[in-house]
């Protein structure tokens, strides 16, 4: 719950106010029985490459979240917005 609220957070705090957000939430499970939250937006976006995990308190929060509870975070972001896909053990 924390991880979802801090993400969607995220996304509501850095989105471009002049169009409207969407924000998708999945959960599914895969071949190997581990299961899979992905939280997408169609905002903004930002640069990876620009991030600086240590100054960004949202973003490391959620790593920190997601750490806690043995799962992997892989984030993607580009100008049609960002995706973060959590897997968590089954």
């Amino acid at each position: 719950g924390l991880i979802i609220t801090e993400i969607i957070t995220n996304s509501i705090k850095h989105s471009n106010s002049e169009k409207p957000l969407h924000v998708e939430i999945l959960l599914r499970k895969n071949e190997i029985s581990r299961n899979i939250l992905i939280i997408r937006d169609d905002g903004s976006g930002f640069d990876l490459d620009q991030l600086d995990v240590n100054k960004t308190l949202g973003i490391k929060l959620i790593q920190l979240l997601s750490k806690n509870i043995k799962g992997n975070l892989k984030l993607q972001s580009s100008d049609s917005g960002t995706s973060y896909e959590i897997t968590l053990p089954a």
